[in-house]
């Protein structure tokens, strides 16, 4: 399979499309620590990657030689759904510690059993706190239906490429993580309402073939394929985010 800089997977037939473009996992991984205060300092001043084009060859991370991939580009249509899990970690807190408290006091000076019952039973005040919940997930359900042989064979390509990026990499006895990936949709408004930001790519399930039979054209390449893409955010959104 030839090495190109971009991939159409059945978007020649839609005017509503998508963009998923990976990024190199450790130059990701490199943007996502500069921007944080805890470590910037600490970061900047340790050899990282160079800041050259990703062109395949060996870089130096964190005193790791690894091998950057180049970035891709995937052109398909609007997924039919899309299902954004977006979640918060609030959680039950007991602020009443009187009863506690005087529980302790009155075992401590032998007071005995029914004044420590009395004071276990004192009503809790109960209150929601809050603590950052993790990352948001998206699932893509796509229909693939090329129109002729032709956009079907760049879909098969595109979607081996898909599957290659969002694979990882085995030199020797490492294993580098598979690619980082960003999506632009057509459609400002869900743009907008999406704000998806860099993802790693968690599950991807495929059914080729459609109502119980596989349909191909006579050069064999498959004219219905559907796609589940299950995505999750690499940080967290914050009320500044949005």
């Amino acid at each position: 399979m030839a090495d190109v800089d971009s991939y159409k997977i059945n978007a020649n037939s839609t005017s509503d499309f998508i963009i998923i473009t990976s990024k190199d996992y450790y130059g990701a991984l490199k943007d996502r620590l500069q921007k944080s205060d805890a470590v910037s300092t600490i970061f900047k001043s340790m050899k990282t990657i160079s800041d050259k084009k990703n062109d395949g060859k060996d870089r130096n991370f964190m005193g790791l030689n690894i091998t950057t991939r180049d970035d891709k580009k995937w052109y398909m249509p609007l997924p039919n759904n899309i299902n954004e899990a977006f979640s918060q970690g609030w959680e039950d807190t007991n602020f009443n510690i009187a009863g506690g408290v005087v529980s302790k006091l009155v075992s401590g000076a032998g007071g005995g059993d029914s004044i420590s019952r009395l004071a276990g039973s004192m009503s809790p005040m109960y209150f929601q706190t809050y603590q950052p919940n993790g990352a948001r997930t998206f699932t893509f359900d796509f229909a693939l239906l090329p129109n002729n042989t032709k956009e079907a064979e760049e879909s098969i390509v595109g979607l081996i490429a898909l599957k290659k990026y969002a694979s990882g990499t085995k030199n020797g006895f490492v294993i580098t993580p598979p690619s980082v990936f960003s999506i632009k949709f057509s459609n400002e408004k869900l743009d907008d309402l999406t704000r998806i930001g860099a993802f790693v790519i968690k599950d991807m399930s495929f059914t080729y073939g459609a109502d119980g039979r596989m349909s191909t054209y006579r050069d064999g390449n498959i004219k219905s394929i559907n796609v589940t893409m299950t995505v999750s955010e690499i940080q967290e959104k914050f009320f500044g985010d949005w």
